[in-house]
């Protein structure tokens, strides 16, 4: 009688080595639009926020534009100063508000929208 446990090794085994030659050699992953500015506008505010996060923490604006022009807009101060606005009559929460407008000061942008927020989160 044969020993079916070697037996299933061996064939757990050859199925592991086909499959690891299918994924690597033959059909490998190939990545494409996977760059900041292909993100869905949802996904480009939370990628700002983090951006004003670790402004924050770090206070390195040259890391923290250099992050910033991966999204590629073209207006960075308006586009900043728009999402604000957006984060504001979308009640956000206040802190990725604040994270942003950490980054809307080095930027210059301010606004009456803004200064009014500001005001009231800190009276």
């Amino acid at each position: 009688m044969k020993r079916p446990v070697p037996l299933a090794a061996v064939g757990f085994l050859l199925g592991l080595g086909i499959a690891l030659v299918l994924g690597w050699v033959v059909w490998p992953v190939e990545y494409y639009d996977t760059e900041v500015l292909f993100l869905h506008p949802t996904y480009k505010f939370e990628y700002a926020v983090m951006v004003g996060a670790a402004y924050e923490l770090d206070g390195d604006w040259e890391r923290a534009a250099g992050r910033l022009l991966a999204l590629e807009e073209p207006e960075m101060g308006v586009w900043v100063r728009d999402q604000i606005h957006l984060a504001i009559a979308a009640n956000e929460d206040p802190v990725k508000i604040q994270h942003l407008i950490g980054l809307a000061r080095p930027l210059g942008v301010t606004s009456e929208i803004i200064e009014a927020f500001v005001e009231a989160e800190s009276g």
